[in-house]
């Protein structure tokens, strides 16, 4: 975290703006008065979607539903199971899945 105590002749804003810019980090300013915070564009701009979307009815339910669908372990019956592919093999006419009409005699 990088936090700068600043007197009135200390600011150069300049700065401040360049080292907003070149990381995302936040920077905190106190002084006498107060705090404050400076953040590049980019991120405020970040934040300000991050807060909309997440004020959305029903998003954030989503999101969470989306977030445990994807770190819970694989059900047995998952979509990746090649047990009712090889059923399902095992079920059409010899020779036909190959291209190769079966004989009959």
């Amino acid at each position: 975290m990088n936090v700068l105590k600043v007197t009135p002749q200390q600011v150069d804003l300049f700065s401040l703006v360049e080292k907003a810019n070149e990381s995302a980090n936040p920077i905190f300013l106190r002084a006498k008065q107060g705090s404050a915070v400076v953040v590049s564009q980019k991120e405020w701009e970040t934040l300000q979607e991050m807060l909309v979307i997440f004020n959305t009815p029903g998003v954030r339910k989503d999101l969470q539903e989306a977030i445990e669908s994807i770190t819970a372990p694989p059900s047995p019956t998952s979509v990746t199971d090649n047990a009712p592919r090889a059923e399902l093999q095992d079920r059409t006419t010899p020779g036909i899945a190959s291209g190769k009409q079966a004989r009959r005699g």
